[in-house]
Formats: structure tokens, C-alpha cells, sequence
């Protein structure tokens, strides 16, 4: 896949540029976290493009006790 590529901006446009290639996707967000907005917002593109993938929101942000229970 080419995400070194200076071209690509966002994390959509990459993917929509390798979907061919890509392997399972798998993410989350904690509730508080500061960037929910955006995990929203690719998880709604990601469906909106029939990509498979899972998602998750999960209490809690970014700190370390959600990072240990979630990765």
C-alpha cells in the first residue's frame, strides 16, 4: 500500500485508494476522547463505501487505562 505517498491527506482517501488491497479493518474510540467527531465520521464513510470493517465506542478517552483494556 502506498500511505507514505505526500499525496494522500486523510486517512478515507487512503484507504479508498488501496481498498483493493486492504486487510481487515478494526478500530475504536473511547466516548470522551477528543477525537470522536472524526472516528465518527470515517466509521459513516467507511459504511457509506461498503468497506467491511468493525467499530467500536467504548466509556472512557485517551489515557492509559482505556489503552491497556482496548489494544
Amino acid at each position: 500500500m502506498d500511505l507514505v505517498n505526500k499525496s494522500i491527506h486523510s486517512v478515507i482517501t487512503a484507504i479508498k485508494k488501496n481498498q483493493k488491497m486492504l486487510p481487515p479493518l478494526r478500530f475504536d474510540c473511547g466516548k470522551s476522547d477528543g477525537v470522536i467527531k472524526g472516528n465518527r465520521l470515517l466509521q459513516q464513510q467507511l459504511l457509506d463505501l461498503n468497506i467491511p470493517h468493525t467499530y467500536g465506542e467504548f466509556e472512557g478517552g485517551y489515557e492509559q487505562h482505556y489503552w491497556q483494556k482496548h489494544v
